[in-house]
């Protein structure tokens, strides 16, 4: 009598999600549209810039009612402020919290979590821009009399780098230094008050004038005007060099830390 021999069983495969940067992005959107202080943020920032436009056209007493870049970008530096602002305490606060340490748990690499939150809020400080500009070119067309003046694009692309690339600064900061206080304090001395006295110092001093040329306001500046502050024309690409350069460095540094030290 013949025997029937069982098939042998087939192994059974699980089918698991490798984590990617990916994830890490999709984690860091879920936290910033969760959060109540996002949405404190967006109306500061959008409010910084269609604001002082409000007041700009309510004020002005003169015959020309033109808007110009100049005028519809006003509060470009406080909404700047703001995203370093968000950008540091959101990375540094996760550090703090222990989020991070999840991260680490759940995540592929280390630096996903860093690179998602770089890519996430440099998207955000684009889009919350955009939202602003959007507003206050609206203010300007419901008020009577007043009117746009715009000439040109290189203010709003300018403008569009810099709301990219400062929120990378600052979330390479947060993660270097690991403290909310620490980071959102150097962004705000560095924007207030160190490039002020650089860009000050510079009328005197040889020095300060050339170490004023790397510093990334001062070069952002210059992309919006087309002209350094002393009058020169703007080497585009240098200006464009010497921000990206600021944003590279403080993220390999940031980077470097995330993966050396504890996650506590």
């Amino acid at each position: 009598m013949a025997t029937r021999t069982a098939p042998a069983p087939t192994p059974v495969t699980t089918s698991t999600s490798t984590p990617s940067l990916l994830s890490a992005i999709r984690s860091s959107i879920l936290q910033l549209r969760t959060l109540r202080s996002t949405w404190v943020y967006l109306i500061l920032l959008t409010g910084a810039l269609y604001g002082p436009v409000v007041l700009e056209v309510l004020l002005n007493a003169s015959d020309d009612r033109s808007v110009a870049w100049g005028t519809l970008t006003i509060g470009y530096g406080i909404f700047q402020l703001i995203l370093l602002i968000q950008a540091a305490g959101n990375t540094a606060g996760n550090i703090q919290s222990g989020m991070a340490a999840h991260a680490f748990a759940t995540q592929r690499r280390r630096w996903h979590w860093v690179a998602g939150q770089a890519i996430v809020m440099s998207i955000w400080g684009v889009l919350s821009y955009l939202l602003g500009l959007g507003l206050a070119i609206a203010v300007v067309q419901l008020y009577p009399d007043a009117y746009l003046s715009l000439v040109g694009v290189r203010p709003l692309l300018a403008q569009l780098f810099g709301a990219a690339s400062y929120p990378v600064i600052a979330v390479g900061l947060a993660a270097l230094v690991r403290n909310r206080v620490a980071a959102i304090g150097i962004c705000v001395v560095w924007i207030a008050v160190i490039e002020s006295l650089i860009a000050n110092a510079a009328r005197n001093f040889p020095f300060f004038a050339t170490v004023r040329k790397f510093c990334p306001g001062t070069q952002l500046m210059a992309l919006v005007n087309g002209r350094q502050m002393d009058g020169s024309a703007t080497n585009n690409l240098a200006s464009i060099a010497v921000v990206v350069g600021w944003a590279i460095v403080f993220m390999a540094a940031g980077l470097i830390a995330n993966q050396r030290k504890d996650v506590v």
